[in-house]
């Protein structure tokens, strides 16, 4: 990660009005380093105890 992630999976229930961090757009991780600049990035409102296990199972399916 020390030239930023190549990939990022965003899940929250909060949005850029809210202001807090969780509500940042991916491009303000790339801004900060954390993300490449042509780095593959989504930002996916819900709940993660809904979500994430629909992504894991979605990582298995290639």
């Amino acid at each position: 990660l020390r030239d930023g992630a190549e990939y990022a999976v965003y899940i929250t229930t909060e949005t850029e009005e809210g202001g807090s961090d969780s509500g940042a757009r991916p491009d303000e991780a790339v801004s900060w380093g954390k993300i490449k600049p042509d780095g593959r990035m989504i930002k996916v409102y819900g709940d993660a105890t809904v979500i994430f296990p629909l992504v894991v199972a979605g990582a298995f399916l290639d």
